[in-house]
Order: structure tokens, then C-alpha cells, then sequence
């Protein structure tokens, strides 16, 4: 695993490449404090389509990371948060943000799949 401190090495590498489009973590234990590292870089990586932080300890304070920067990413076509830490009442606000991203569906929100959007 990862953790935190990989978490901001590969934010720092985003920064830095515009142009990839897919971006899986998962199961890496980068909790809230990497996912702000991500969530930071996101806006610059204006062609990534498919983002996966599955299974990533990330808590209703990472999820509000994501939030504040995710209407930005405008070829983002594949969410997935599924099993992490992220609460009822945040994975519904998550779930009206995504109305904002233009390319995921926010039907996509579904019982059995808690927190994962795939493009409309």
C-alpha cells in the first residue's frame, strides 16, 4: 500500500502530466489526507476520464475534498468510491455534486454499488 505519503508523490506526478486519463489507487490506504492530495491536482488533469479510489479509507472529510473540485473535472467519466469510510448523508451530497459533472450520470448512485458513477 501506498498510504498518504505515496498518495501525494502521485498527486505531485499529476500535476505534472496533463493528459492521463485513467488513475486507480485502490486499496492503497491513502485515507482523507491523500485524497486531498489527489483532489488538488484533479483540476490539472484535464483529460482523466476514469478515477478509482476504491477501498481507500477515505472519510466524509476526503469526500468533501472531492466535492469542492470534482465540477471541474470535465472528462471524468468513472467514479468509484466504494468501500470507503464515506457516510450516508455525505455519499448524497457527493451524489447532487456529480449533477455538475458533465460527463458522469448521477443515477448511477445504487444500493448495492454505494458511491461509484459511470459516464451518462
Amino acid at each position: 500500500t501506498i498510504g498518504p505519503r505515496g498518495a501525494d508523490l502521485i498527486a505531485a506526478s499529476l500535476k505534472q502530466r496533463a493528459t492521463i486519463t485513467h488513475l486507480d489507487t485502490s486499496f492503497n490506504r491513502i485515507g482523507s489526507p491523500g485524497t486531498l492530495s489527489i483532489a488538488e491536482a484533479l483540476p490539472c488533469c484535464l483529460s482523466l476520464r476514469h478515477l478509482n479510489l476504491r477501498g481507500n479509507e477515505i472519510s466524509d472529510q476526503g469526500s468533501e475534498y472531492l466535492r469542492a473540485v470534482l465540477p471541474r473535472c470535465a472528462a471524468l467519466e468513472e467514479l468509484n468510491l466504494e468501500n470507503n469510510n464515506i457516510g450516508e448523508d455525505e455519499l448524497q451530497l457527493l451524489g447532487a455534486c456529480v449533477k455538475d459533472c458533465p460527463s458522469l450520470d448521477p443515477s448511477g448512485l445504487q444500493t448495492s454499488e454505494q458511491g461509484k458513477w459511470r459516464r451518462r
